[in-house]
């Protein structure tokens, strides 16, 4: 009967299988929490967006998108700092983008997660389209040719009944050795539509997940570490 490995080999085995977890991480690209400073009470706004984040312009409407504190919306799910788009109806916008250019884009399997509501939504025709990209020139990301979808669009419709409602929408996708991609800038696209009200984002983060060769290869470390400690 095989000895039981000892807590030594047991501590050093989690310790190993926590570094390798957190090396998987590739980066949050905005609960946007550093910028609460800027929005230190609930309910303040400001006429800025995010660290990282910029406007884009690509349907011309001009108005943008500001920063939000959102801690007192709903169950306060969807943090402290949030972005507030425009609506038709309230600040005469529509079509109003955030965007971002975030380096490098390597191999490996990725979640993108973006955390959304609504505040004072009449009816629907409320729309927010989510989509990440890459994009080889942030001067000109857009050009033909130069970008292309990591993601399908996510086009999330809110009524009256979300009001309030923090939801989590996530997209998982795998960039392959040898993918265009490769080397380009990630370009997350968070693109409002709404009559009335205000659409709210309160999170848009992308990650690396850990591949299954990973997990098995901490595992059979974990067996290493026991077969030795039994000699």
């Amino acid at each position: 009967m095989l000895k039981k490995c000892t807590w030594i080999s047991m501590l050093l085995a989690v310790a190993l299988v926590t570094v390798a977890a957190q090396a998987e991480t590739i980066y949050e690209n905005g609960d946007f929490e550093d910028d609460a400073a800027l929005v230190p009470n609930p309910g303040d706004t400001a006429a800025v967006i995010p660290t990282g984040w910029q406007y884009s312009d690509y349907y011309g409407y001009g108005v943008e998108p500001v920063l939000m504190n959102v801690s007192a919306i709903g169950d306060g799910s969807g943090g402290i700092v949030g972005v507030k788009f425009p609506s038709w109806n309230g600040e005469a916008g529509w079509d109003s983008c955030i965007t971002r250019f975030e380096q490098p884009v390597e191999p490996g399997q990725y979640t993108y997660t973006v955390t959304l509501t609504g505040v004072d939504l009449i009816g629907g025709d409320n729309w927010i389209s989510l989509d990440l990209y890459w994009a080889d020139n942030p001067a000109d990301p857009w050009a033909d040719d130069h970008y292309d979808f990591l993601t399908g669009t996510d086009w999330v419709e809110l009524t009256a009944a979300d009001d309030g409602v923090w939801q989590t929408r996530a997209m998982d996708f795998e960039i392959l050795p040898g993918d265009p991609a490769v080397g380009t800038y990630f370009a997350p696209w968070v693109h409002g539509q709404n009559y009335d009200g205000n659409m709210i984002v309160g999170e848009a983060s992308l990650t690396r997940v850990p591949e299954p060769a990973t997990i098995w290869l901490l595992v059979a470390s974990v067996l290493a570490l026991c077969l030795y400690r039994r000699k």
